[in-house]
């Protein structure tokens, strides 16, 4: 198809044209179309908004090269175009791919393959052409003549990319499902979108990086496990050197972190990003909230920090263009003054607050990894909170420390609050108030307990209220995520440990709020509780071992039952509201596990727990280490001030793993390794800092590994093995 137009330059027209002669003539716009009635098949292609060129030049060119493989030989009446519509519903836009015969009526090579398993077929063979091209290993070789550059016009020759193919293709094949449509107007370009976002967040972080002058700097780390990595390295606050090796998770509509950061030069910590849509997360169609805050709260209980960006945030971050009421303006300038002025009483620069806590979150995580110091980040948390004790909507006031359940319960439910005039003015308040976007906020100060801040954001999440208030409901979904980026830090786990608070809850879970474990009412604190509890959500641990490399597995004392909350949310117009009552609550979620009773309470705990966590097996190793001779031994001589040491030997134990040799030495130069299974040439080695012994130094650790190597041994720290790896290396059972 061809459109028309003109050119006016007289060379153009005939002598006696009234164009050339300059009169004033109407030229009417032609279409020239041409009709062919043939075969062809409409692929749309896997991409929406980043690397767009490059997907569909890559898509098309490994599509020719699948059909060639398939038919074996040049197929030079199969032609390729490209076609586009608009996709209201995500904003971007749909590109398809049309493969089509260009002799009139089709040649017959195309129409045997236009149903599901012949477009399998087309792609698994551009699968195997992309997979086996020997140009793979070139470093510095896109594609080649033996794989997709001879499907390639000229001018896109710099657009073609083997390992985009691969990937492209992976992601279409593995775990291949179909379904039939009416139109492809049907087909949701969600789950592209949300896959481009993480693609979108490490390209944003590279380009951040690579700012000059700015001592930080980003280098791919190519593919583990079939996940994209790459290491940042920034300078920290004391102009020390602070570096991270970033991982893309590849979720698409999943519960995991899209993005985990895992320090490389200090310690074992690790930090997990969460790149929220609205419509996948917090919309009446995918209401995920309650879910999304119990997760998150239990990665948090076990000291990893969560940080939640939203697609906002990440236009913000990469076009510097401020969304309208973004949320880190939660207040006015009066409450402002007031965060300050308690930021400074504590003998911190006030100026630090805008460029970490009033500042988008993307800032506030990029500051954490440069200043991953969870004491300062507990000030400016309790900083901000104060903050909002001067907002117009501020209520509350002393309460009674054996009466601050109750009264704490009926805030975060927005009933009533008013202060007890007979509570000691040095004992409790607490406050309840709504920041810019209308989100709950409600503070506990302990003046107990050095003036203990803790801090609770609420979101209702009732359909009713989505439905009814969408536009506001947005404004306070985004509010919800960036406090909830604050304060996690008032906690103990992923805080200093001062005693205070902090939680992020879903409305409709708060009937699970235990208000037990808060330490202003004297419990051991959320977080602790949540961290001692056993985790019996399958998706929750494997969430955490993915992240850590160790199964989160603990037999504790069970919670006390003396004083169970009621729900605090019902009724009989909403059914998402009557579930809650037994449900674990947002951040302060606690999942029940029966109470045990008599001589059974030990085993029963443990099986309980066995259930839902994948690897813990019903078929006799599902009891406790302590419990077997062998294993026993071992938990007993471990090194208790190793990160993740005895909880990764709780998961051998339960995965079926033999009890391994505890301080083995290797060689003459008596190289330690803290487990060994000397048959099997696998070791597990000290990785942290303070044991005072051979391998604590760089160097050492060097030698050390160097050593193993030699020796032709597979030694890694705790938090290094991966653990599926580690059993079945060791003939385990997969969990």
């Amino acid at each position: 198809m061809v459109t028309s137009g003109y050119d006016a330059s007289p060379s153009h027209h005939r002598p006696w044209c009234r164009q050339r002669r300059g009169d004033d003539v109407e030229h009417l716009p032609l279409v020239l179309a041409h009709t062919l009635e043939t075969e062809a098949l409409r692929i749309l292609v896997p991409a929406a908004n980043i690397l767009v060129r490059e997907r569909t030049v890559t898509f098309r060119a490994a599509v020719m090269a699948g059909l060639a493989r398939l038919y074996g030989g040049r197929l030079d009446h199969i032609a390729a175009t490209t076609a586009t519509m608009p996709d209201p519903q995500t904003g971007s836009t749909r590109r398809f791919l049309v493969v089509y015969d260009t002799l009139p009526g089709g040649s017959g090579y195309l129409n045997p393959k236009s149903g599901q398993e012949g477009i399998r077929q087309i792609l698994s063979c551009a699968l195997e052409v992309v997979a086996e091209c020997p140009c793979k290993e070139q470093e510095d070789t896109a594609a080649c003549h033996l794989c997709l550059l001879p499907h390639v016009a000229g001018p896109d020759f710099p657009y073609a990319d083997r390992a985009l193919a691969v990937e492209m293709l992976r992601e279409l094949l593995d775990d291949w499902r179909t379904e039939s449509v009416s139109a492809t107007d049907e087909i949701s370009l969600w789950d592209q979108v949300e896959s481009e976002l993480e693609s979108r967040f490490l390209a944003a972080l590279r380009t951040w990086a690579s700012v000059p002058g700015t001592g930080r700097s980003f280098s791919g780390g190519g593919r583990v496990n079939d996940r994209l990595t790459g290491d940042l390295r920034l300078e920290g606050a004391d102009g020390t050197l602070v570096s991270w090796r970033v991982i893309l998770q590849n979720t698409i509509r999943d519960t995991r972190p899209d993005v985990v950061f895992q320090r490389r030069d200090a310690g074992a910590q690790r930090v997990a990003v969460y790149l929220d849509g609205y419509s996948y997360h917090a919309s009446r169609s995918y209401n995920r909230l309650a879910d999304d805050a119990r997760k998150r709260a239990g990665l948090r209980a076990y000291g990893i920090p969560v940080f939640q960006l939203t697609w906002e945030d990440m236009d913000y971050w990469e076009t510097g263009k401020v969304p309208e009421d973004p949320p880190w303006r939660p207040y006015g300038s009066a409450a402002e003054t007031r965060a300050r002025q308690y930021h400074q009483s504590k003998g911190a620069s006030a100026e630090e607050l805008p460029r970490t806590v009033w500042t988008s979150p993307v800032e506030t995580l990029l500051a954490f990894l440069a200043d991953p110091d969870q004491e300062r980040w507990k000030g400016r948390a309790e900083a901000a909170a104060m903050g909002m004790l001067r907002t117009p909507e501020a209520d509350g006031g002393p309460v009674k420390p054996e009466a601050l359940g109750g009264a704490l319960a009926e805030a975060l439910r927005g009933g009533a609050l008013s202060a007890d005039p007979q509570a000691a003015s040095g004992g409790v308040a607490l406050v309840r108030s709504a920041d810019a976007s209308g989100l709950p906020v409600t503070l506990v100060a302990d003046r107990r307990n050095r003036d203990a801040i803790s801090a609770f954001v609420v979101i209702d999440d009732r359909d009713a209220t989505i439905v009814a208030e969408e536009e506001a409901h947005k404004r306070r979904w985004r509010a919800w995520l960036y406090w909830g980026n604050l304060v996690q830090f008032l906690g103990d786990a992923t805080g200093g440990g001062s005693g205070g608070d902090g939680a992020q809850i879903a409305l409709t879970a708060l009937g699970g709020f235990d208000l037990d474990a808060l330490t202003a009412a004297g419990g051991e604190g959320l977080d602790e509780r949540l961290a001692r509890t056993l985790v019996a959500d399958p998706e929750l641990t494997q969430i955490i071992t993915e992240i850590t490399g160790t199964v989160p597995y603990t037999v504790v004392e069970q919670p006390s039952p003396e004083r169970r909350p009621e729900p605090v949310v019902g009724g009989e117009s909403d059914a998402r509201e009557a579930e809650p009552a037994g449900a674990a609550a947002g951040a302060s979620a606690v999942t029940a596990v029966p109470e045990p009773t008599g001589s059974e309470e030990r085993s029963t705990a443990v099986e309980t727990a066995a259930q839902g966590v994948p690897g813990l097996h019903q078929d006799g190793r599902a009891g406790a280490p302590e419990d077997d001779p062998e294993w026993a031994e071992v938990i007993g001589l471990l090194d208790d001030e190793e990160p993740g040491l005895e909880s990764l030997a709780r998961t051998l134990f339960a995965r079926g793993v033999p009890a391994p040799q505890v301080g083995y030495e290797l060689g003459d130069g008596l190289w330690p390794a803290e487990l060994a299974w000397p048959d099997r040439r696998i070791a597990v080695v000290l990785g942290g800092y303070g044991h005072d012994g051979i391998g604590d130094g760089e160097a050492e650790k060097a030698k050390r590994d160097a050593a193993f190597e030699k020796a032709d041994w597979k030694a890694r720290g705790a938090r290094e093995w991966d653990v599926s790896e580690l059993v079945r290396r060791l003939g385990g059972t997969e969990g």
